[in-house]
């Protein structure tokens, strides 16, 4: 019996359950982390669907789907003990891998852009939470000097912030590979190796092929534009965007191409408007600029950049306001900012604490509630808490108060002194 299993344990059939386990594991754990990880965009649920059926758009074949396809193939590989099959399947997770990275790389910048943004949120949130007493605590994938501009920046940013469900899709992958060298001779295996190899390379050639082309004209209208060859600047920037229509998600490539219309005269151009305006908050002639970037995210109200870029610009505002003492203004700019952008929910954070400062304590807990649901930044949510703990201590209501700061202590796993002396007042 026992000789039976440990056969059973170091043969290819085990390799091949162990490779459909891995491949089951990786529906149910999320591909990437966030540093903020809002639920208005969550995409290991939506944009980057991996559970199959929370998304089940099976015409847009999310890699979820693609997962569950590869599932079926590999669990009759498996059980019919073919061979071919086990390293087709092997191969097609491979190639569904490098499409994933691919997608954060060129395919979808907006989603490189939004996890970029909230990392620039986390960022400012814990310079703002100086004024609070400190939490010792920090997440991991916070990190201050991630960058999306250039095709490097994103695979950097793609590698930081990958998580286990990514990693045990390729470790299935490779264990399908092993385990379906089982009936073929070692000189076999060359050609095993190199015919998959070389077909999945023409494909990949032919999927990065126009994003290749969109970074090589984008390096060459920069290099137009630092020589002030505008009309060639703008023509390699119109290519650029020709082959890959991302690009415009990204704020720098934006600016740069605003750059360039303004200095052509292309007045009409929301772009001109976008550069003029960064232009005028560099200055400090504020109200000019929040004018004339409100402008231009009226003329293309769909186009994210200019959204972002105008929410942001009202939080800097608002957070210089609060700085130098003027709270009611810098409360109406993060008001404002929400209401241009929801998902710049760091305004929240900012609002529940100066909101409490103000004894506006009913408004400092709803701010903070609405913080907290978004947020999954431990520490920033623990800093949250204790706010909303003050405002209901303030309001009379201990026993919530106890409550929020209880969580503000549990939220951070390492020594939370403000939670704990707040406790100990309650």
């Amino acid at each position: 019996m026992f000789q039976r299993f440990q056969s059973f344990l170091f043969s290819y059939q085990s390799l091949g359950l162990l490779a459909l386990f891995f491949l089951l594991a990786s529906l149910m754990v999320k591909w990437f982390d966030v540093p903020l990880g809002h639920s208005l965009r969550s995409y290991h649920l939506s944009l980057f669907s991996n559970r199959l059926l929370l998304s089940p758009q099976v015409v847009s074949l999310s890699f979820g789907t693609a997962i569950g396809v590869l599932l079926l193939l590999g669990s009759y590989a498996v059980l019919k003990n073919k061979s071919g099959l086990k390293l087709l399947t092997g191969w097609l997770a491979i190639f569904l891998s490098i499409l994933i990275i691919g997608k954060v790389v060129s395919y979808n910048l907006s989603m490189a852009e939004d996890i970029y943004d909230q990392n620039m949120q986390v960022s400012r949130m814990l310079n703002f939470s100086k004024e609070l007493p400190p939490n010792r605590a920090m997440n991991a994938t916070f990190q201050p000097d991630l960058s999306t501009y250039k095709v490097t920046d994103r695979l950097y940013l793609a590698w930081h912030l990958l998580t286990f469900g990514l990693f045990l899709l390729m470790f299935s992958a490779v264990i399908f590979i092993i385990s379906g060298f089982k009936s073929y001779k070692p000189k076999k295996w060359v050609k095993l190796l190199l015919i998959p190899f070389l077909s999945l390379s023409l494909i990949l050639l032919a999927v990065i092929s126009k994003p290749i082309l969109a970074e090589y004209h984008r390096s060459e209208g920069d290099a137009f534009l630092s020589s002030q060859q505008y009309q060639n600047a703008f023509h390699s920037y119109k290519m650029a965007v020709k082959y890959n229509k991302e690009l415009m998600e990204n704020r720098t490539f934006a600016l740069n191409y605003g750059e360039v219309c303004y200095n052509l005269k292309l007045t009409a151009s929301p772009y001109y408007l976008f550069y003029w305006g960064d232009k005028l908050y560099k200055l400090q002639r504020t109200l000019e600029a929040i004018e004339t970037l409100t402008k231009a995210h009226e003329l293309s109200p769909k186009d994210s950049v200019l959204k972002v870029s105008l929410a942001n610009m009202l939080t800097e505002i608002g957070t210089d306001y609060f700085y130098k003492g003027v709270s009611g203004s810098a409360i109406a700019a993060w008001e404002k900012s929400l209401q241009i952008a929801p998902e710049q929910i760091e305004n929240w954070y900012y609002l529940s604490f100066v909101y409490k400062n103000l004894a506006f304590y009913k408004k400092a807990i709803f701010a903070g509630e609405q913080f907290t649901h978004l947020s999954n930044n431990s520490s920033l949510n623990a800093d949250t808490y204790a706010n909303m703990g003050d405002a209901c201590y303030w309001l009379k209501d201990f026993l919530l108060a106890r409550s929020y700061y209880e969580k503000s202590k549990t939220s951070v796993l390492t020594l939370n002194y403000r939670a704990g002396k707040a406790l100990g007042g309650t």
